[in-house]
């Protein structure tokens, strides 16, 4: 799913999605989905403060 997410972002000419330009480095493409999810507004600073908030929840046997 996040392959064919890059693929087609890639397609729509946002940069950063591919190995082909150069953005990216050996492969790892989360940097530039991030930007991106944020830029575009699909990630917003409430969904970042909810997981880290979430994450910092203690969890059972903890």
């Amino acid at each position: 799913m996040v392959k064919s997410l890059r693929e087609s972002l890639s397609g729509h000419g946002i940069e950063g999605m591919t190995g082909s330009d150069g953005e990216s480095s050996q492969g790892d493409f989360r940097w530039a989905l991030a930007r991106w999810s944020i830029r575009s507004g699909w990630v917003t600073l409430a969904d970042v403060e909810d997981a880290n908030a979430r994450r910092a929840e203690p969890t059972i046997g903890e």
